[in-house]
């Protein structure tokens, strides 16, 4: 999994070669309002770090920076919009998959729990999928929003008409994904990564190197979320 991005790779070359590798720098921005999302991680062996952010009044329809618009192009991936592709290329670029939902559609508190008996997800490629009891997902209070670390629900993704979204940026088991992803027969990039073993130190920082990319593209103001377990065992 190290030389599933671009910084992975500049290390391993650095390490080879005996020299330094150019930091990724961010800028930090300033907590503006005061809404906040609890957070509740159940299956700490199976999510041992997560985190999440609240950014509102985005403009999901803005233009990418032609930088970014022909970076992502070089690397074959498709243009969804703004938040989507600037979440895909902070996993290009760190390694570190990360997955906005739509804050108006995942209610008060986000879980990362196990699957219920008979509990269904529509998925964003529209497929309705049963789900089993071992697979991780991030959940609200009354159902299921995502197969963790594998692929988003179609209800709670971001849209054009997104106004404020919630990022995640977590770590998960590498055996968990893997044995979700088999069950239902999907291989998504984010998985393809954690099934690899991501690196639990970037976690944080890829949530914030991705937090700077769209308060400076797409606008926002930004805060943080309530009882988030970054370091949890």
């Amino acid at each position: 999994s190290d030389c599933l991005s671009i910084w992975g790779v500049a290390r391993e070359v650095a390490a080879i070669l005996g020299s330094s590798v150019t930091p990724v720098i961010y800028n930090v921005n300033p907590i503006q309002h005061s809404d906040k999302k609890i957070v509740a991680v159940d299956e700490k062996t199976a999510c041992p770090r997560y985190c999440g952010r609240i950014i509102k009044n985005v403009d999901n329809t803005k233009k990418l920076p032609d930088w970014m618009a022909s970076r992502l192009e070089r690397s074959n991936i498709k243009s969804i919009s703004p938040i989507v592709d600037i979440t895909n290329y902070v996993m290009r670029e760190l390694g570190t998959p990360l997955h906005a939902f739509d804050l108006n559609a995942i209610g008060s508190e986000v879980i990362v729990r196990k699957a219920h008996s008979s509990e269904q997800l529509i998925t964003l490629d529209g497929v309705e999928r049963k789900l089993h009891a071992e697979d991780l997902l991030i959940a609200n209070q009354k159902e299921a929003l995502c197969l963790a670390g594998l692929m988003g629900g179609k209800a709670s993704g971001v849209s054009k008409e997104t106004e404020s979204i919630f990022l995640e940026s977590a770590n998960f088991d590498a055996v968990s994904i893997r044995k979700m992803a088999k069950r239902h027969g999907l291989n998504t990039d984010a998985s393809f990564r954690f099934e690899r073993g991501v690196d639990p130190e970037l976690t944080y920082f890829a949530l914030n190197r991705a937090i700077d990319l769209i308060v400076s593209i797409t606008g926002g103001t930004l805060t943080r979320a309530k009882n988030l377990s970054l370091f949890s065992l």
